[in-house]
């Protein structure tokens, strides 16, 4: 566990945190900054069984007295090993993605809200934009990459 985390916080330190922001990492670099997870992971289900809106997840206290929950959302098929944008989440977000950021090593990515839906809109605007240039290579008709480039924005 890192230096700066107090430990686990408890139900009390979770209400009334909302989501600040994402930090893409692995399970593993998780669990090595912040002990092991108060639930999860579970992410292998029995037939017939409903998942929970997260699978796996920290509650941190930080020694300043910051409090950070980590979550995966929505369920996604991984395993420990895959990268994934978990969520983070706090009731101060300046200071809980710092205090997150300093917990993890200095080449993981953790993002605001904001950034990171900018970052992935952008991404997403390049990608079109490549599709639509492959389609004129391709020989597609204006009018046929018109009508593919609304259903892009769709």
């Amino acid at each position: 566990m890192h230096s700066s985390v107090a430990g686990t916080g408890t139900d009390d330190d979770f209400n009334g945190t909302s989501l600040v922001g994402y930090v893409t990492t692995t399970y593993a670099v998780l669990e090595a900054a912040f002990g092991t997870p108060v639930s999860g992971p579970r992410w292998v289900l029995r037939r017939g069984t409903r998942p929970d809106k997260t699978s796996c997840e920290w509650i941190v206290r930080f020694k300043d007295g910051t409090v950070a929950t980590i979550y995966d959302y929505g369920y996604p098929k991984r395993t420990t090993k895959d990268r994934y944008a978990w969520h983070i989440g706090g009731k101060n977000p300046d200071a809980c993605l710092d205090a997150v950021r300093a917990a993890l090593p200095s080449d993981i990515i953790i993002e605001d809200y904001n950034a990171h839906f900018q970052r992935i809109k952008e991404e997403w605007e390049a990608r079109k934009a490549w599709a639509l240039e492959e389609m004129k290579k391709a020989g597609l008709s204006e009018k046929q990459i018109q009508k593919e480039a609304k259903r892009m924005r769709g």
